[in-house]
């Protein structure tokens, strides 16, 4: 079946493009309990740990707060990534002539057309591994981290996204993860 072809002119606000870095970063259920289950995991350990070396009597912290100390500084670990990957997104939207432009896309059956007043280029869908959508946008993951970020506001009307979505699923197949 051949499909019309659908157009989005996308020009990224920071807090998109940070929407797309973390939904990159945390891509499944299993990623974001293995993220926050490290914390309960060490807080079990360490109070293991301590309570076996208080009841031995060994002298095993010199500092009895130093375990303490050392778990509160691993837990800083996890602020540390949302700021970077908060400064480093907008020193990207910055620098990076990608987001200088609007850039114009256009899905049809033969790949995904990207163009904007300094560059075109043309991939095809087999170049795609992994299709998500969120409640507010499309992430087209060529790579482990890199692919085309589409919010949904900008297609050319509402009724160009079930269209995407139908193109999406017979194209990618199983590939494509998508909401409805």
């Amino acid at each position: 079946m051949r499909y019309q072809t659908i157009e989005a002119t996308v020009d990224l606000t920071l807090q998109e493009y940070l929407r797309c870095s973390f939904a990159v970063f945390f891509k499944s259920r299993r990623q974001i309990f293995l993220f926050f289950s490290i914390p309960v995991f060490l807080s079990v350990l360490l109070c293991h740990v301590v309570y076996t070396t208080v009841q031995s009597g060994s002298p095993l912290f010199v500092n009895k707060n130093l375990p303490i100390l050392i778990y509160f500084l691993f837990l800083l670990i996890y602020p540390l990534i949302f700021v970077t990957t908060y400064f480093g997104a907008k020193k990207q939207m910055a620098t990076n002539s990608y987001f200088k432009f609007p850039q114009k896309f256009v899905f049809s059956d033969a790949g995904i057309g990207v163009s904007n007043p300094s560059s075109s280029s043309h991939t095809d869908w087999s170049n795609i591994r992994e299709v998500r959508e969120t409640k507010t946008l499309f992430l087209l993951l060529s790579g482990t981290h890199h692919g085309f970020f589409i919010p949904k506001r900008c297609f050319q009307n509402q009724a160009a996204i079930p269209e995407f979505r139908a193109l999406l699923a017979a194209e990618l197949g199983a590939k494509a993860k998508l909401k409805a």
